[in-house]
């Protein structure tokens, strides 16, 4: 990573995957976080290869906030299908000096609303393509979560021009924290938050063929309510031990285990439990 690159955001990040198209890297916001009721954007950081960038000059490299180009469209109406016309506009090194004044520079360009943004998985079938979450909150658009995917759609006199699609259906359950690609299909893990706690947190598989969605695994919760502990961070690992294959872990945010401290001695300390998990699931070696 060059050291412009890491100044390119000073808010607070969820995640960053980066594109080849023009050295872009998406930047999501976690809206989550305290004070609660933030917003959350997407942001982009859009530069040309390291030998010709120069930081904070648009023509080269410059943080960006994606908004829909017609206003009276926002997260209120997304639904199963639905698009919405946007494009990402700058945001100048001076308004990027910290947390506040980001937030304030972004809305103020009348930038898209999420609830909480939080993971993104690039796809195998098209180069450049992603997918990310919304986990919903709230107060917000979406309670239950939603999953998006951007096209890239280069129009001129303005080649930033895109459209943002809710690829999948919003759920009456769902609350989604991570998700990740294979290239037969979209792994979404929930995250039930209240008021969906009474439910167990699923794995569930969405064909990028097909468009069909289907639960492959569960949390096993053995202390509080089964919706309390959470999978997260699934990666596919086709690569790896074999196609059909991959790992993940879970969250047990009841119970808590001996852990590494600051000083990274064995056992020195007590944190949150869990468990890396390797999935194998049998419908990949299928489609």
């Amino acid at each position: 990573m060059d050291r412009k690159r890491r100044s390119s955001a000073t808010s607070s990040i969820e995640n960053v995957v980066p594109r080849a198209e023009r050295q872009e890297v998406h930047a999501r916001l976690d809206g989550g976080q305290l004070p609660r009721r933030r917003s959350s954007y997407l942001f982009a950081y859009i530069a040309d290869p390291p030998a010709t960038r120069s930081q904070g000059d648009p023509a080269h490299g410059s943080l960006y906030a994606w908004r829909a180009l017609n206003p009276a469209e926002t997260g209120v109406h997304d639904g199963e299908g639905d698009t919405v016309q946007g494009e990402f506009v700058p945001i100048c090194r001076a308004e990027n000096v910290n947390d506040v004044t980001l937030k304030a520079a972004a809305t103020a360009r009348g930038a898209f609303r999420f609830a909480r943004l939080e993971d993104t998985a690039v796809a195998f079938q098209r180069s450049g393509r992603l997918y990310f979450s919304d986990t919903g909150k709230a107060g917000e658009a979406t309670l239950n979560g939603r999953i998006y995917r951007p096209r890239h759609r280069p129009v001129r006199p303005n080649p930033r021009v895109g459209d943002l699609g809710a690829s999948t259906r919003p759920s009456t359950t769902w609350r989604i924290p991570t998700t990740s690609t294979s290239p037969q299909s979209l792994m979404i893990q929930e995250d039930r938050e209240n008021p969906n706690r009474t439910q167990y947190g699923r794995i569930l598989q969405y064909d990028l063929n097909s468009g069909s969605l289907t639960p492959v695994a569960r949390v096993d919760t053995t202390v509080g309510l089964p919706g309390q502990w959470e999978s997260s961070g699934i990666i596919w690992a086709g690569n790896l031990p074999g196609g059909g294959w991959w790992l993940t872990d879970v969250q047990a945010h009841t119970l808590t285990a001996p852990q590494p401290g600051p000083d990274l001695v064995p056992n020195s300390s007590v944190g949150e439990d869990g468990q890396l998990d390797a999935l194998f699931v049998p419908r990949e070696l299928a489609t």
